[in-house]
């Protein structure tokens, strides 16, 4: 009987989870992909409460309006407009065309408030990290470079860059990683979000990864001593023109028209979440957003200002793709790891999981597709800011 392979989405509140997923969805189903794999959406929608699961199709919807709504102006407006509360599951599913060879990949889509290590959700999430067996970090790339920037660092210390993408909370939570004394091969993929500004930059992609190697300095220490782990960083762009462009206090309009997320352009006028200029009329009033305080802390995180790219709002994203690729062929290569060492015991459990993970797929075709994405670039290893620190 066959089960999804399991993927856990790390990361802090509003870093843009669940859009990666979308564009990654979207780029594997109509990129170079589709000539190798079939990519269908198959997950079922959940109901939390009053909390009703995000489809894919509509989180992609929400990035192409986004888009086509701010082509024609300079507006300066917020993004992530709806952050989710819960954890839900999104169920990717692969089939070699022609043929009856498929697999499923189940990605863990949490809220920001699950990775917080003295909270309510952090017992579940130290079982999901026992049972998993790929890592994805995501990063919200602004606040990984805010205190590294000269003109941001004072509005985005460190302690907030920290705090936003729960970098010591997640440091935790990998420790609860089992390895079964190094037999079986673990991976954790780091992944920068809205690093659209870097890319339009000389090296900026590069300077995004270096900064993640200094402020994940002892994630990576930690998890390179393990024998058989892979560790890679692989910036995205989920939507290639929603670049960021400033931080502001985070403060909430309270208008005629009800409450909305602004910054204070000046004592008389604010700028809302959508964009516009307004001023304030009489008893209107402007506070302090109380969620913008990042859980667990008495910080307070600046919102962060985006922008359409001048003269063109098309909607690119890019290597969002290469987040599926590297997992199958990484667990591609533990199940060869795991053939090869099936005489010695434990390896037998691991196969037995691995086959039954991978489906009806035929592993030596499998073997060969992946190799021939490799050899042609589809898979990338390197460029971009992409790049494989350590392999098992």
């Amino acid at each position: 009987m066959s089960q999804p392979l399991k993927v856990l989405m790390m990361g802090g509140r509003r870093c843009g989870k669940t859009s990666a997923l979308a564009s990654l969805f979207e780029q594997a189903k109509n990129g170079p992909i589709n000539n190798y794999f079939t990519v269908a959406d198959r997950t079922i929608l959940e109901t939390k409460g009053i909390e009703r699961q995000e489809s894919l199709s509509n989180k992609t919807l929400e990035l192409t309006n986004m888009l086509e709504t701010n082509k024609d102006n300079s507006n300066v407006f917020l993004v992530d407009q709806a952050p989710t509360m819960n954890s839900w599951l999104y169920k990717l599913h692969l089939q070699i065309p022609g043929k009856k060879r498929e697999m499923d990949i189940e990605f863990r889509d949490s809220a920001g408030e699950f990775f917080e290590a003295s909270g309510q959700h952090a017992r579940e999430t130290e079982e999901y990290v026992r049972d998993c067996d790929v890592f994805v970090i995501v990063i919200d790339t602004p606040y990984l470079m805010g205190p590294y920037d000269e003109a941001t660092k004072e509005i985005c210390r460190e302690s907030i860059g920290l705090g936003v993408n729960r970098v010591k909370d997640i440091q935790d939570f990998l420790t609860h990683i089992t390895d079964n004394d190094g037999k079986d091969a673990k991976m954790v993929i780091f992944v920068p979000l809205k690093c659209e500004k870097w890319a339009k930059e000389p090296g900026g992609l590069n300077r995004v990864t270096q900064r993640v190697k200094e402020v994940y300095a002892t994630h990576i220490k930690n998890l390179s001593a393990y024998s058989k782990m892979n560790i890679t960083i692989m910036p995205m762009l989920t939507a290639g023109n929603i670049n960021f462009v400033e931080f502001h206090d985070a403060y909430i309009y309270h208008s005629i028209e009800g409450p909305k997320r602004c910054c204070r352009i000046d004592a008389d006028k604010i700028r809302t979440e959508f964009g516009e200029i307004e001023p304030l009329m009489p008893g209107e009033t402007v506070t302090e957003d109380s969620k913008a305080v990042i859980a667990g802390t008495s910080l307070m995180r600046p919102y962060c200002w985006y922008q359409i790219t001048p003269g063109d709002n098309s909607y690119a994203p890019r290597n969002c793709d290469q987040l599926p690729l590297h997992i199958i062929r990484f667990m591609l290569a533990k199940l060869i790891d795991a053939q090869t060492n099936e005489y010695k015991g434990f390896f037998g459990s691991i196969l037995k999981f691995l086959r039954s993970v991978f489906g009806t797929m035929d592993i030596d075709e499998l073997r060969d597709i992946i190799g021939d994405m490799q050899s042609k670039g589809i898979i990338k290893d390197k460029g971009e800011g992409i790049e494989i620190i350590k392999r098992f």
